[in-house]
């Protein structure tokens, strides 16, 4: 699951594995300005390298080390199963 929420840092996206096993997933964070482009911010666990523990959350924080511009943006985050690739949340 994938959820957001306002901190003292900014935007935080939190991930949260509900089920019973260990769920292997890729997370992606980008912001798309209006009427240009789309800017990765970053990726996590394209390499398999992330594993959220059954019953366990993690909280990034996207904006914390960012210069953001001073147009208007719109911050998108999803998250994908590793091994298939398949959409699981998006925000």
């Amino acid at each position: 699951m994938l959820k957001t929420a306002e901190g003292d840092s900014g935007p935080e996206y939190i991930l949260l594995n509900t089920g019973t096993a260990p769920a292997m997933v890729e997370f992606k964070v980008w912001f798309e300005l209006s009427g240009r482009a789309v800017v990765p911010l970053f990726t996590a666990g394209a390499d398999s390298s992330m594993v959220l523990p059954a019953g366990s959350q993690m909280t990034f924080y996207p904006l914390a080390q960012v210069r953001m511009p001073a147009d208007s943006y719109i911050l998108r985050a999803r998250v994908l199963d590793t091994a298939s690739g398949a959409l699981l949340y998006e925000k």
